[in-house]
């Protein structure tokens, strides 16, 4: 049972917009996939939360040839597992009580290609008493946390949001946990989390597709200067050979 404290301050979360009291069914919440998802070298998995059981994702879309991902979380006491909130399915809830913040964890198994880069791209789906965003997300990558940032937010019905992170890092490392916690400032706030979807893509670096770019650009002008020249003035094979 969760403490007194939680449970109150879930009373004030779900009291402080209208909620449908009927049950009804999950949302895909997918709603910014990136252009780039089942390019090469990428992985999407989708987290609904339809039951309380922690494992590998049980939505779509999923794709992750490298293995299975893998939820759970780190609980002071304050996570909470809600079959339902208004018509949404399958919730979790996350709070900072007393400067204890509940994590949720997602570990994702991935491509090991070390000398590329790679885009962590997360979509979630979440409700807080106050119209701000009280949680954070990053990714754990060899030991180093590196937070993401906010790319968009968008207001859902029954005062839900959308919201949508997303950090480019050196390296594609064979694995990485993308991390949900509350956030320090946020104490004793509580937040529901409906659904998560979390897409990863290695990509070339910048410098590298730099070179790549003007290479081909060369390549290019070179056969653009040669359709110019007259054949009066194209070089014999022979003269080639002996040179």
């Amino acid at each position: 049972m969760p403490p007194i404290r939680a449970r109150s301050l879930l009373a004030r979360l779900l009291s402080s917009v209208p909620l449908i009291l009927a049950s009804g069914i999950a949302r895909a919440d997918d709603l910014a996939p990136p252009p780039w998802r089942f390019q090469t070298g990428s992985t999407v998995q989708h987290w609904e939360f339809s039951t309380p059981n922690l494992g590998p994702p049980d939505g779509l879309p999923f794709f992750n040839p490298n293995g299975t991902p893998f939820f759970s979380f780190i609980d002071p006491g304050n996570t909470l597992w809600l079959p339902s909130a208004g018509s949404r399915n399958g919730i979790w809830q996350i709070s900072n009580i007393a400067g204890h913040s509940n994590q949720l964890w997602f570990d994702v198994p991935n491509y090991n290609m070390p000398e590329l880069e790679k885009i962590y791209y997360v979509q979630l789906t979440w409700l807080s008493p106050i119209p701000t965003l009280v949680f954070g997300a990053s990714v754990n990558v060899g030991g180093t946390i590196f937070p993401l940032s906010v790319v968009s937010n968008q207001s859902l019905p029954e005062g839900w949001f959308h919201t949508v992170l997303s950090v480019r890092l050196p390296g594609c490392p064979d694995r990485e946990r993308l991390i949900v916690e509350m956030l320090a400032q946020h104490q004793g706030e509580t937040a529901l989390i409906d659904q998560v979807v979390f897409d990863t893509l290695c990509v070339p670096e910048p410098s590298g597709l730099a070179f790549a770019g003007l290479g081909a650009a060369a390549w290019i002008a070179a056969r653009r200067r040669s359709r110019r020249v007259p054949c009066a003035l194209s070089v014999e094979p022979e003269l080639v050979k002996k040179s």
